[in-house]
C-alpha cells in the first residue's frame, strides 16, 4: 500500500490500522482485481477519520462496521497522540482538527498560533 494513502496524525493510527490489515487480508486472498477492496486514502476531514475505499461495492460487513466505528471514534481520539481524554476541535469551518488539550497548547498552537480550540 502507497504511503500516502494515510494523510492524517499519528494518534489515528490505532483506529486506522485495523482497518488497512482487513482490506489487506481480503485483498490478498482474491483472484482477480475486480473483487478486491483497495483503500483510495485516509485522512482528516472536519476533524473526523474519513476512508475512502478504491471499489465499495465489494467490502464486507465486518470492514463496514468497523470503520464506522473507527470514525465516530475518532471524533473522541486525539489525532496527534491517541490520547482520549480532554478532547477538543481546532480550526476553521474549513479544517479542523480533534485533539486533546495538551497537543493544542503544545504543538497546534506553536504551528498555528491564532487557531482556537474548543472543548466537547
Amino acid at each position: 500500500m502507497d504511503k500516502d494513502v494515510v494523510s492524517c496524525g499519528k494518534g489515528w493510527s490505532k483506529l486506522y490500522l485495523p482497518i488497512i490489515h482487513l482490506v489487506i487480508a481480503h485483498d490478498l486472498v482474491q483472484t482477480t482485481p475486480d473483487k478486491k477492496i483497495g483503500i483510495e486514502y485516509i485522512k482528516n476531514s472536519y476533524g473526523s477519520l474519513d476512508v475512502k475505499f478504491i471499489n465499495e461495492n465489494n467490502l464486507t460487513t465486518t470492514i463496514i462496521n468497523k470503520t464506522r466505528n473507527v470514525q465516530e471514534r475518532s471524533k473522541h481520539t486525539c489525532e496527534i497522540c491517541g490520547c482520549e481524554e480532554n478532547i477538543g476541535i481546532t480550526g476553521s469551518s474549513l479544517q479542523k482538527q480533534t485533539c486533546c488539550g495538551k497537543c493544542y497548547k503544545e504543538v497546534v498552537r506553536k504551528e498555528t498560533p491564532l487557531v482556537s480550540w474548543h472543548k466537547i
